[in-house]
């Protein structure tokens, strides 16, 4: 596969997910019944540990995934649970997080190997290696992190390397969750969040990941041309 070939397709990866943010976002705000932040937060404060930990391990599970995470909005419900689990004590605490990166982990070893499996069964094939960047400070955020994982796959990369890189990421992103989750408490008063505040925030993360399949088909585009 040529090289302006990898780009557009990892590039079509970012803009389908921006697709589904937005709508997911359009359908909360019109006021369909799809789950918002309020009844995360009536979940959250109602639920037992053991519930809770499996509600954290599905939620970023879900989230994780490519495309389907995009109608999940499990990274508002993680954040809510690991705030509110700050209560239970030092175990409780650190234990959520330890459920958050294993069930992220999960859905990027999905993510790889499903997108290798579709790539090989529809006869892609990439002998064109870009280097394997992290990115680290730009896609630390589960939607964005499923996106590259695809798109990484779609570039040539191998599905080792793709696992190692997220799971680098996914650790780093644990580790400021933790710093951020003491935070938060300090500045926002999280029992009186408002559905419309978690869906028009998925706006702008749509927006982010239009940009950046933007740019990933605009230089597919210049180098077909070259």
């Amino acid at each position: 596969m040529r090289i302006y070939d990898i780009k557009l397709s990892s590039g079509f990866v970012w803009i389908l997910s921006g697709l589904a943010l937005l709508t997911y976002g359009f359908l909360g705000l019109t006021h369909h019944n799809v789950p918002g932040v309020e009844e995360f937060l009536t979940f959250v404060n109602s639920a037992s540990s053991w519930h809770l930990y499996t509600a954290v391990f599905i939620a970023i599970f879900f989230e994780g995934l490519y495309f389907i995470g995009s109608f999940f909005p499990g990274t508002s419900f993680v954040l809510l649970i690991t705030i509110i689990s700050q209560s239970g004590g030092i175990t409780h605490f650190l234990t959520t997080i330890l459920t958050i990166f294993i069930g992220w982990s999960l859905a990027g070893i999905i993510n790889v190997f499903g997108a290798k499996y579709f790539y090989k069964k529809f006869g892609f094939h990439s002998e064109i290696l870009i280097k394997l960047d992290d990115q680290a400070t730009t896609t630390w955020f589960p939607t964005f992190r499923a996106n590259t994982e695809v798109a990484l796959i779609t570039e040539g990369h191998k599905p080792k390397e793709v696992i190692m890189s997220s799971l680098r990421v996914k650790m780093y992103a644990c580790l400021g969750v933790i710093i951020y989750t003491l935070l938060i408490p300090v500045f926002i008063d999280i029992q009186q969040l408002k559905n419309e505040e978690g869906f028009g925030a998925l706006g702008l993360i749509a927006l982010i990941s239009f940009t950046v399949g933007g740019i990933k088909i605009y230089k597919s585009s210049k180098q077909k041309t070259a």
